[in-house]
């Protein structure tokens, strides 16, 4: 299933910003495997919103709420991420929560 989180855009003082609208498509925190939430970065359902945890950083993304666009592009960023995990492992893939390999940058 797909989450999906419909927000509205505003600018205030030339400041760009998320109002929250609404959330769905978030599993509980009682549907997941217990593999999913011993990683790092994870992601469930609370009444009107999202709990992400990075590490240790718990934020909640809230219906309701608003956001700097900065500030919700970071937590879009955590939700995929979160979501790209679960789908490994309900498809029996590894999760790797280490930095490895190579990267080349051609600019």
């Amino acid at each position: 299933m797909a989450i999906r989180i419909g927000t509205k855009r505003l600018i205030e003082n030339g400041s760009r910003f998320r109002e929250i609208i609404r959330v769905s498509g978030v599993a509980e925190q009682a549907q997941l495997p217990p593999e999913y939430l011993a990683l790092d970065t994870y992601i469930f359902s609370i009444p009107d919103g999202i709990l992400l945890r990075n590490n240790s950083n718990t934020s909640v993304l809230e219906v309701g709420s608003v956001y700097l666009e900065e500030e919700f592009l970071v937590l879009l960023d955590m939700i995929k991420h979160a979501g790209n995990n679960l789908h490994r492992i309900k498809k029996g893939l590894p999760v790797s929560e280490n930095w490895k390999g190579r990267e080349t940058f051609v600019i």
